[in-house]
C-alpha cells in the first residue's frame, strides 16, 4: 500500500485515497512569489542571425526549420542571449536615458504596464 511517507519521499504534495474516493493535500506549495527588474540591452535580430553571430550553425533547425524573429539580449554582466520576439515584448518594455519610469503590475493576472514621466 502507498503512504502518505512514501508520497512525500517522491516529492508529491497530492495523493488519491482510493478507501475515502477523494483527493488529499499532504503538504502545501510553500514557494512564495517574487517579481525582479533587470536593466537590459537589447536590438532586433533573427534566430538564424543570432546562430551565425554565435557561431552555433543554423539553430533555426530545433524551431521545426523555421527562423524566428526576436532579439539579441545582452545583460548588465555581459551574458549575451536570444529571446523570441513575443516573450521578449512581453517582459520588455523600451526606454530612453534620462526616462523615470513607474511599473504597474497586477498581481492577479501577472500583467504589467511601464508608465513613464518626466
Amino acid at each position: 500500500m502507498f503512504s502518505i511517507e512514501d508520497a512525500e519521499k517522491l516529492g508529491l504534495n497530492k495523493i488519491f485515497d482510493f478507501q475515502k474516493n477523494q483527493i488529499l493535500t499532504i503538504k502545501e506549495n510553500k514557494m512564495e512569489k517574487y517579481l525582479g527588474v533587470k536593466l537590459i540591452k537589447a536590438e532586433p535580430c533573427s534566430h538564424d542571425q543570432f546562430a551565425g553571430a554565435k557561431n552555433r550553425g543554423d539553430l533555426s533547425k530545433l524551431s521545426g526549420g523555421i527562423d524566428q524573429d526576436g532579439y539579441k539580449v545582452v545583460y548588465e554582466d555581459g551574458y549575451t542571449s536570444w529571446s523570441p520576439k513575443d516573450v521578449f515584448e512581453k517582459a520588455y518594455k523600451n526606454i530612453a536615458d534620462g526616462d523615470k519610469v513607474l511599473i504597474e503590475f497586477d498581481l492577479k493576472t501577472g500583467n504589467w504596464e511601464l508608465i513613464k514621466y518626466c
